[in-house]
C-alpha cells in the first residue's frame, strides 16, 4: 500500500514537473510581452524584444536588481538599435517618460549610448565580486538624474547658463563628475558648452569620447585632476565633500 502510494506520488511529482517545463516558459513571455504592452508601437515592440536575446542585454542584467531596471536597459538598447529613426525614437522614448518618468529615460539613455556598458567592462576588470560589481552599477543608475546631462539643440541659447550649471553640479556633486551627452546638432551645443569650461580659471578636468554622430563628455572637479586614470574612477572613491549650497 504505501509502495503504491509513493508510486503515485512521484508519479504526480512527474507530470507537475512536466507540465511546468511546457507552460511556464509560455507564462514568462506572456507576462515580459504585458510589462512593454505599453509601448504600443507595433514595431517598437518587435525591436524592444529583439533586445532580450542580445549578449549586451544578458550581461548587464546579470549586475541589476528585479524591477525596472533591466527592462529600461531592454528600452536602451533597443533606442541605439532606432536611433536613426526620429519618428520611431520619439514615440519610444514618450512611452518610457509616460512610465517611468525622466529619470527611466536618462537611464534608458546612458544605456543607449555605451556608457553603462562601459562601466561594467572597467568594474568587472577591476572587481571579482558580483556583489561589488553589481552595488557600483545599480549605484551609477539610480542617479542618473544627478550624474548626467542630455544636451538639446535648444540649449545653444544658454550656453554660458549650461556652463555654469555643469560646473555647479560637479563641484557638489560626491561623485565629483557631470556626463555631458549630446548628438546630431546637440553635439556642437556639447562642444560649446566643453569649451566655455576649459577656460574657466578653477582647470577642470575634461575626458571626451567623441564618435561620428554624438559626443559625450566628462567634467571632473579640479582636485581630481591627478587621480584619474578613467572616467568611472570616481563611483569607485569614497565620497568627497562637497561645497557648502
Amino acid at each position: 500500500m504505501e509502495k503504491a502510494a509513493k508510486g503515485a506520488a512521484e508519479g504526480t511529482t512527474k507530470a507537475i514537473l512536466d507540465w511546468a517545463s511546457d507552460k511556464i516558459p509560455g507564462f514568462v513571455k506572456k507576462f515580459r510581452d504585458r510589462e512593454i504592452a505599453f509601448i504600443q508601437d507595433k514595431k517598437n515592440i518587435e525591436i524592444v524584444k529583439t533586445e532580450r536575446a542580445s549578449d549586451e542585454y544578458k550581461t548587464l542584467c546579470q549586475y541589476v536588481p528585479k524591477g525596472p531596471l533591466p527592462l529600461l536597459i531592454q528600452m536602451g538598447l533597443a533606442l541605439r538599435q532606432i536611433e536613426k529613426s526620429k519618428g520611431s525614437v520619439k514615440e519610444l522614448k514618450d512611452k518610457i517618460i509616460g512610465k517611468y518618468g525622466r529619470s527611466g529615460l536618462h537611464i534608458a539613455e546612458l544605456v543607449q549610448i555605451g556608457i553603462v556598458t562601459q562601466l561594467l567592462t572597467r568594474q568587472m576588470r577591476i572587481f571579482g565580486n558580483h556583489a561589488d560589481i553589481q552595488k557600483r552599477l545599480t549605484s551609477f543608475l539610480e542617479k542618473a538624474e544627478e550624474l548626467a546631462l542630455f544636451i538639446k539643440r535648444e540649449d545653444i541659447e544658454r550656453v554660458n547658463r549650461m556652463k555654469e550649471l555643469v560646473v555647479t553640479r560637479v563641484d557638489n556633486n560626491p561623485t565629483g563628475m557631470v556626463i555631458l551627452f549630446g548628438s546630431g546638432y546637440a553635439k556642437l551645443v556639447v562642444l560649446k558648452i566643453l569649451k566655455k569650461i576649459r577656460v574657466d580659471e578653477r582647470e577642470y578636468p575634461i575626458e571626451v569620447q567623441d564618435e561620428q554622430y554624438q559626443i559625450t563628455g566628462f567634467v571632473f572637479a579640479p582636485e581630481l585632476k591627478e587621480k584619474l586614470t578613467h572616467w568611472s574612477d570616481t563611483l569607485a572613491e569614497p565620497k568627497r565633500a562637497v561645497k557648502p549650497k
